[in-house]
């Protein structure tokens, strides 16, 4: 006799498992509501493009990527029976053998660079032989653990340079870096081995830790960050694009790798100087890149 049991139903959650965001990497739970992935900047992208448009090419958002959708998959796969999520949820929630996953080191991220990153042929070329050696990279810390060191929280910003254009493959890279206060000695520590060893090709040799000050600021339409004494950056998120009037290229990659990379415009970058070198301030170009960041824990 057959038997029309709530176990066969497929379960569905109310947004597709491969729907991201900033907040996502916060929570603990499936998120049933849009408030639980959504920051002031609404942005979201999708885990299988790594974009902010799906398989199909629709926008990734919380408005779209539910039950429906060609491409929705439900959290656990769009065959996961009622019974099945209901133990799983169990185990989880009543710390089952099985501990949960370890959150992936995530955050956001931004760098301006001393060379325009989108601009045209010639603006390009002009730059390219003498400039662009020197940037200023800054992380604001999410979730994830390095060496056993919870670095949640922590804002940090490295002064990198390099005797070449740093889209060269230069070995001669070193870098200075300074973290917040606000994070305890181990964390600078962990924080400065973590850059040096995920983002050895992009920084090169860490020269020496500060701490001081450092203000990662996100606001609507521009990133702020200031670390006091050492180096700033002001970048609206979209490019200016009377920089010159050829017809623009993106020249260079970001440094480090980034989901939906996005280029924004610097209104203003500087260093203060130190033990890289002199002090050095660039304005009004198209230089910078920001997004948010993800690496294995």
């Amino acid at each position: 006799m057959e038997q029309n049991s709530p176990a066969a139903r497929p379960f569905e959650t109310p947004f597709c498992g491969n729907l991201r965001s900033k907040k996502y990497f916060l929570l603990d739970v499936i998120p049933t509501e849009a408030e639980q992935y959504l920051d002031p900047s609404g942005h979201c992208w999708c885990a299988v493009t790594e974009m902010a448009v799906g398989p199909d090419d629709r926008r990734a958002n919380t408005d779209r990527c539910r039950p429906g959708r060609k491409c929705y998959k439900s959290v656990g796969g769009s065959t996961m029976h009622v019974s099945l999520f209901a133990s799983l949820m169990s185990m989880i929630f009543a710390g089952g053998p099985s501990a949960p996953a370890q959150r992936p080191i995530a955050g956001d991220y931004i760098e301006a660079r001393t060379a325009s990153v989108w601009a045209g042929g010639c603006h390009y070329s002009a730059e390219e032989p003498c400039a662009g050696r020197d940037a200023i990279m800054a992380w604001k810390f999410t979730s994830g653990q390095w060496n056993g060191v919870n670095l949640t929280g922590i804002r940090a910003v490295a002064v990198v340079t390099s005797e070449d254009n740093l889209a060269d493959s230069s070995p001669s890279r070193r870098f200075e870096l300074m973290v917040d206060p606000s994070a305890s000695a181990a964390q600078a520590s962990a924080v400065g081995n973590l850059i040096e060893t995920k983002y050895a090709g992009a920084v090169g040799r860490l020269v020496k830790v500060v701490r001081g000050p450092v203000a990662f600021l996100h606001e609507s339409t521009e990133y702020r960050i200031a670390a006091k004494g050492f180096a700033s950056m002001n970048v609206q998120f979209l490019p200016d694009p009377a920089c010159c009037y050829q017809e623009k290229e993106t020249w260079y990659s970001p440094l480090i790798t980034l989901h939906d990379p996005q280029v924004g415009f610097t209104v203003r970058s500087s260093y203060a100087g130190g033990l890289l070198g002199v002090r050095w301030m660039r304005a009004s170009e198209n230089s910078s890149y920001y997004g948010t960041f993800q690496l294995p824990g």
